[in-house]
């Protein structure tokens, strides 16, 4: 069915595979009982914007993650929500669309911070870090914030991110009964 597909096409992306991905998440949308399972089919726009993302198909990239968001969202799924507002985030920030990166990674964080979730908070906070360093004085102003602050706003990401990381690794050692 449409999740083995799916996760053939994921073994594909792992192996660097692209085209191959495509193909078997094509599939796997095509697949009888996939069309109407709304997580899987977020899931499965999430995972083909990753592999446009790969690719370097901007384009396709947002567009699939835009899809994937808006079921996300539909469907209450905070988690999904989060990690795809961080990803096309990331695809804003690395082709230097810096105002809309900027809004994706705060909308981000006030969901991970409601899930507590200190790992995802952890790679959030180098992002905003990057966005900070790299964004033009003029989208600070916009921002209400001094283009003099860069360098304090980005300090401030790294130790915060160093903290959450810290807090992500206690937690899981002692999930795993480490501690």
């Amino acid at each position: 069915g449409g999740s083995t597909l799916m996760n053939i096409a994921l073994i594909y992306n792992s192996l660097a595979e692209y085209d191959k991905a495509l193909e078997y998440f094509n599939k796997a949308a095509a697949s009888a009982g996939s069309l109407n399972d709304k997580m899987f089919n977020a899931n499965l726009w999430s995972n083909m914007a990753s592999t446009y993302d790969y690719l370097e198909k901007t384009e396709a990239s947002r567009s699939y993650y835009d899809k994937a968001g808006k079921l996300y969202e539909e469907l209450g799924n905070k988690a999904g929500q989060a990690s795809n507002l961080l990803n096309i985030a990331v695809v804003y920030l690395y082709t230097g669309q810096y105002e809309y990166a900027w809004d994706k990674l705060f909308d981000a964080e006030r969901l991970y911070l409601v899930l507590g979730d200190k790992f995802n908070l952890s790679l959030l906070c180098y992002q905003l870090a990057y966005l900070f360093s790299n964004a033009e004085d003029a989208l600070f102003r916009e921002k209400g914030l001094s283009p003099s602050q860069r360098q304090q706003l980005v300090f401030n990401r790294i130790y915060k991110g160093l903290d959450y990381a810290k807090q992500a690794a206690s937690l899981s050692r002692k999930g795993d009964g480490l501690m």
